[in-house]
């Protein structure tokens, strides 16, 4: 409740982009050439190699 005014005011805006990206997104995946599960399984394949790492990094740390 202390924030200056322009600091709430980019919260709002972010939030409401936020939220329009948000509801937007099955529009723009309707619109790719491939199937639920190809983008699904590109996105864990892109993401395995950081999480390994990240895990990687965890474990030696102990």
């Amino acid at each position: 409740m202390g924030q200056p005014r322009s600091e709430r005011g980019l919260g709002i805006a972010l939030v409401a982009a936020a939220a329009i990206a948000w509801s937007t997104a099955p529009f723009f995946t309707r619109l790719l050439p491939f199937d639920a599960w190809t983008i699904l399984g590109s996105a864990f394949a892109k993401c395995l190699p950081c999480m390994r790492s990240l895990a990687a990094r965890w474990w030696s740390g102990r």
